[in-house]
Order: C-alpha cells, then structure tokens, then sequence
C-alpha cells in the first residue's frame, strides 16, 4: 500500500493513538464538545471557518478644518472573510517542507564548500604542489549498502579533489578479523582476500587510466 509522503510510520500511530481515545469525537474530551474544530476529523484535516478580521477602508469623515467639510481616511473596518484552519496534517506537511527546504540549502552550502584540503589565499611552489597533492587520500567513502539492481554490495566514494561519485563493488570484500588487524599492524602481514579501501582505491585508480 502506498502512503503520502507525510503519512511515516510514527504518525500514522499517532493518528490511531488521537482515534483510540476520543473515539472519533472531542480530541479533548469535551461531551457536548463546543467548538467544532476540536472534532477529530477537523482537528486532524483542516477546517474552513469564518473569521473576522479588520481591514482598513478608506471613508469620508466629517472634519471642520476641510474645506470642504469631508477628509478621506482609513478607518479600520470589522470583515467576515472565509479562512482555512489548518489542522494536524497540515502542520506535518509544513514540518516535512521546512525540512527539505533546510536540507536543500545545506546541500548547496556543501556543494560548493568540498571538505578536502585546498590552498586558498595562498600560493604552491611547484614541489610543495606535488607533495600536497601526494599527501591527498585518493577517495573519500561516503557510505556502504546493497545495490537495488544487482542486491550485492556497493561503496559509495568521492573522488578527492572533485564531485565525481563511483559506485564500486564491494560484494568480495571482507571484514578484517581481530586476529588479521593484530598480524597487519604487528608483522605487515595482509590477508588473502581484498578489503573494501583495496578495491576503492583500484577503481579509482581505474577512473583516473581512463580520463
């Protein structure tokens, strides 16, 4: 069954859990309830109420120091106007598109603000050029999960220095046991099969043949 984006786990139950102790009546309690807008069926979509609100109308007004006896002025006005009240729904699907809107404006933030060392303000030599960018590490792991196309699974890494992603292959790839990591950093001694910096750092290497 497909949901509205709104609709998340947690606040489905919060409906059934509002549903369940009011009965699909009075949200607070009230018997007779009042205010229509407490039912829950309002409460929960929205509701659309007339509401006085006042508004500034320009109006002649009798003044003796016109001459001709009559000034325009605003003169704030009583008007009905028909207005929708938003209900619990609404206020989550404002929440969820600040939080996009949020996420969207941290996004370009980091779009143009990449993580790696540069030399802004500030001039290379020639030989400190190449050791800065020997000193670079040749891809950053963004994260690791299952492929939705061939359900093994895959590295997510950015390539130091640019915006390019590779989605790498990492299905033969194993966790170093303890023993392993004892060996590698007591006697240097690398397990047989390939970790997942091994084969990262081969794809990039590839990225770079082919360029």
């Amino acid at each position: 069954m497909n949901y509205p984006l709104w609709a998340t786990p947690p606040r489905r139950a919060k409906l059934v859990r509002l549903f369940d102790q009011c009965g699909g009546l009075c949200v607070h309690g009230h018997r007779p309830c009042p205010d229509p807008e407490h039912h829950y069926e309002y409460f929960i979509d929205g509701i659309d109420a007339i509401r006085e609100t006042r508004e500034l109308i320009e109006e002649p007004v009798l003044s003796a120091s016109s001459e001709t006896g009559f000034v325009i002025s605003k003169v704030p006005v009583p008007v009905l106007r028909k207005v929708h009240l938003p209900g619990l729904i609404d206020e989550w699907k404002a929440e969820d598109r600040n939080k996009t809107q949020a996420e969207w404006k941290r996004e370009r933030r980091l779009m143009h603000q990449i993580t790696d060392r540069k030399g802004w303000g500030r001039r290379f030599d020639p030989i400190a050029r190449e050791q800065f960018l020997l000193s670079q590490p040749p891809y950053q792991l963004e994260g690791v999960g299952v492929s939705g196309l061939t359900f093994t699974r895959v590295a997510k890494v950015r390539i130091a220095s640019t915006n390019v992603r590779l989605f790498v292959d990492v299905a033969k790839s194993k966790p170093l046991s303890k023993n392993q990591r004892r060996k590698l950093t007591r006697y240097g001694i690398r397990p047989e099969h390939e970790t997942i910096d091994e084969l990262c750092k081969t794809a990039v290497s590839d990225y770079w043949d082919k360029v």
